[in-house]
């Protein structure tokens, strides 16, 4: 992470963005973001510089961004990782703003016991709530973003519960309450046979009627999907970051409880490296070594002289031999290197708008996407 002394010096080329930032706000036109379907964008705080730089050109494209993440401390209080006053923010949010583009934090925490601790308790949800709410009215965003991931069974009434008491306080206020939530497997896919006493964390129906929007997580599929990989996982690695045969899947989950109209979908930018070992039976084991952005990828695959070839997911993969010993990975290894691209994400925007979904939130904008990404957004 970027030390504060370090945000605070004024560089070169932050010069050029906040000047690029101004000349957008001068020169573009303001559009009307009123349109039927929508393109979000997270920005993540640990490369704030390359991602504010690879969003600000294609902001006429973008109605919704969300900075990523406010996180939750054990005790329930925000943890502002973002530093929102600190360049390159202020910069940009004007320049958003000169494009009508929303803008809507988001609150991230994957501590399961804690997000269960303080949404049980009246006295510590109601604290949590007014803090995301002052943060929300202090900073004038258009909203807030709430990723609550890892939650046990347990936590679904009281996290229902929240998201009803936040959503009645944003709404007197006329802000945006944005929902990010894990995909859903169909179980007959998920299980080869399904456990009786199945329980969820997240309440689809709750959250489809609190929420203003909710963004599908719907990628890190991975081996979650017995039937696809038993229909593609076969003689050849299979290993999908986001197959859009199971996004379909997904979809048609979600849409049994909450509405078209409030349901974007998650898109990622995304891939991971794994060893892979072949089994007797002609599949495969999976050993996840790092994830890996567009452009490492394409790196990767020019240093090792192999081809990224589109593959049974739609998506984009390449294989390759170690030659020398590196932890984790020996000598002789052999590696899967899997990621999605522009075309794998317009395949997606197609199908999002054949279920007539409010839209699509691309996870993540890093200064490393698919440079073609962008064309896209249309």
């Amino acid at each position: 992470m970027v030390a504060m002394n370090h945000r605070r010096k004024i560089t070169k080329r932050r010069n050029f963005l906040f000047l690029l930032f101004i000349t957008l706000i001068i020169f573009s036109p303001s559009i009307s973001h009123a349109a039927s379907f929508s393109y979000a964008v997270w920005i993540p705080y640990w490369r704030d510089d390359p991602g504010t730089a690879e969003v600000a050109p294609n902001l006429k494209a973008i109605q919704e961004i969300s900075p990523f993440s406010y996180e939750v401390r054990a005790d329930g209080t925000l943890a502002d990782k973002l530093k929102i006053g600190l360049d390159p923010w202020p910069g940009f949010f004007a320049a958003a703003a000169g494009n009508k583009s929303m803008i809507l934090p988001t609150v991230s925490w994957i501590d399961g016991d804690a997000i269960l601790r303080t949404l049980a308790s009246t006295t510590a949800r109601t604290r949590h709530i007014a803090e995301i709410v002052d943060t929300v009215r202090t900073n004038n965003f258009a909203g807030i973003d709430i990723d609550y991931e890892n939650k046990k069974a347990e936590t679904r009434a009281y996290f229902s519960k929240f998201l009803k008491e936040l959503s009645a306080k944003l709404r007197k206020d006329k802000k945006i309450l944005s929902c990010s939530i894990e995909s859903r497997t169909p179980v007959n896919s998920r299980f080869v046979v399904v456990p009786k006493d199945l329980k969820y964390a997240n309440d689809f129906s709750a959250i489809g009627q609190y929420c203003d929007e909710v963004r599908i997580l719907a990628y890190d599929q991975n081996n979650i999907d017995l039937k696809l990989n038993k229909q593609k996982g076969r003689s050849e690695p299979y290993a999908p970051v986001a197959d859009i045969d199971w996004v379909k899947k997904v979809l048609q989950e979600a849409l049994k409880s909450v509405s078209a109209k409030k349901i974007m979908l998650g898109i990622p930018t995304f891939g991971y490296e794994h060893a892979i070992t072949p089994r007797l039976n002609g599949e495969w084991d999976y050993q996840k070594i790092r994830s890996v952005s567009y452009q490492k990828a394409m790196k990767l695959a020019q240093s090792a002289s192999a081809t990224p070839l589109r593959n049974r997911a739609g998506e984009m993969s390449f294989t390759y031999h170690v030659i020398s010993s590196s932890t984790p990975l020996t000598a002789s290894s052999t590696c899967l290197v899997w990621f999605p691209d522009a075309v794998s994400a317009q395949a997606k925007i197609k199908l999002a708008k054949q279920f007539k979904l409010r839209g699509i939130a691309v996870f993540k904008a890093d200064g490393e996407s698919d440079p073609t990404m962008w064309q896209v957004l249309k």
